[in-house]
This record gives C-alpha cells, structure tokens and sequence, in this order.
C-alpha cells in the first residue's frame, strides 16, 4: 500500500469537517485552541491571543511555520504534528480551509493574505508583545 500525498488538502478540510472538528462543527474556539496546542507543541512559550472586530490575532515569540517551505505552500497541506499526538495535523490548512480571511507575517513585519484580504489597519496596529509569527483571521 502507498501513501499519497495531497498538494492541496484544502477541498479534502472542507468536505470532511467530522474528521477534524467534533460533530463536525466549525468553531473559532477550536482552532484557536489547536493553533495555541502547536505553537507550544513547537517550542512556543509566550503566545498572546486577541480578538479586535471578529479577527482573531495569535502571536509568538516562536516562529512555528515550517522554515523549509513557503507559507503559501504549507497552509495548503495536511502536514503532521507529532510533538502534538499520533495523529495529530498543523491547524493551519483548516483555518484555509473554513476562514473567510487569514493572514500571516513574520518577524519582518509584513503581511501576506493567504485567503482573503489582510487584516484591517486597526488589527494590524494592535499593540502585542513582540513577536516572531503571527496570523490573524476571521470566520
């Protein structure tokens, strides 16, 4: 038996919401949840959490993307997580896949829309402690 891999799991997330969500429902606080599990599964320490008019901004002193493969690449895929469980997957291809917007910026600075648009001035001024990731999005 082989294994196949998706390049873009994206459709496979959106039709199969029970195989990542309890009962199949969508919820912020879920993967704000899965999302703060990873960073600390990843070595994060310090993870700040804010909701400023329905975006959800989450940011660390890590960077917990994956350095070898870009960011629009790897929020498309289904990329395990075991410091985290034994079948346990990176958060962000469902947040792709269910948000309406998410974006992400590194310690540059800069922001990149990787659904929808980029968060709103008044999100992307929030005063956080300084970070080296951060995302934000909106259901």
């Amino acid at each position: 038996m082989s294994l196949t891999v998706e390049s873009d799991a994206v459709d496979y997330v959106r039709c199969n919401p029970s195989v990542f969500f309890p009962e199949g429902v969508v919820s912020v606080h879920r993967l704000i949840a899965r999302l703060t599990e990873e960073i600390i599964a990843l070595g994060g320490r310090d993870v700040s959490i804010v909701c400023r008019n329905d975006w959800w901004v989450v940011s660390s002193e890590c960077d917990w993307f994956v350095p070898e493969t870009s960011v629009e690449v790897q929020v498309r895929r289904l990329i395990p997580l075991p410091e985290a469980g034994l079948y346990a997957t990176r958060v962000e291809v469902l947040i792709v896949a269910f948000a309406a917007a998410f974006s992400t910026r590194g310690a540059d600075g800069t922001w990149i829309a990787l659904t929808g648009a980029t968060p709103p001035p008044d999100v992307e001024c929030l005063n956080l402690p300084p970070s080296r990731r951060t995302v934000a999005f909106r259901l």
